[in-house]
């Protein structure tokens, strides 16, 4: 398994009468940092190819694009199509969670990362991963998801689980990184991903 970075309103009308009696009650205040969800329902939402030098990596000639036709639990999701020749490569997807990731990060140090992938043509292994920086950039994953072909599964990274030198309350990106099985590294697939969240951990 590969792991490797080299390189988010309402408004709420009131609509009181001037004979009224009662005033309308306020609205409360929104959350001045809600935690970031990626339903897709649209577009890409942000995500993209990192730049990775590995000579692994497939994310230069592979193709990140939004489809609506298909998704879980709403239509609606990433898809990804990745060619591969030879064991041991990987396509991987990104998400900069705050809004200039070079100069501060966001504190996930009690938050866990839940997304849904699926393989329409083989068994994938999915490892969510997260960068952090202090004075260079620290990754760390959650060791990877089997994925079954054709089936929506939900995988998993807790922040508080995490060990030095990467920092959860420092993160400036999010990924997903999509490898297939030893011995099936020879073609062309695709992948969906679907409904990103972060969210209190339990």
């Amino acid at each position: 398994m590969v792991s490797r970075m080299s390189r988010f309103g309402l408004l709420l009308l009131c609509a009181c009468g001037v004979a009224a009696l009662v005033s309308c009650p306020s609205s409360p205040p929104p959350d001045p940092d809600p935690d970031p969800q990626w339903t897709f329902a649209s577009d890409v939402e942000g995500w993209s190819f990192p730049f990775d030098p590995d000579v692994r990596c497939v994310n230069p000639t592979s193709i990140l694009s939004w489809l609506g036709t298909q998704g879980s639990p709403g239509a609606g999701c990433l898809k990804i199509e990745a060619s591969f020749d030879t064991d041991g490569e990987y396509v991987s997807v990104v998400a900069p969670i705050v809004e200039d990731p070079l100069t501060a990060g966001t504190d996930l140090s009690t938050k866990e990362f839940t997304v849904k992938v699926q393989s329409v043509d083989i068994p994938v292994l999915a490892v969510i991963f997260a960068a952090s920086y202090d004075t260079a950039w620290r990754s760390k994953d959650n060791g990877g998801t089997n994925v079954a072909a054709a089936t929506w599964t939900s995988t998993e990274f807790t922040f508080a689980e995490t060990d030095p030198p990467f920092e959860p309350d420092d993160v400036r990106f999010l990924g997903v990184l999509l490898q297939p099985p030893m011995g099936m590294a020879n073609g062309t697939y695709i992948f969906y991903i679907d409904t990103a969240v972060i969210s209190d951990a339990p």
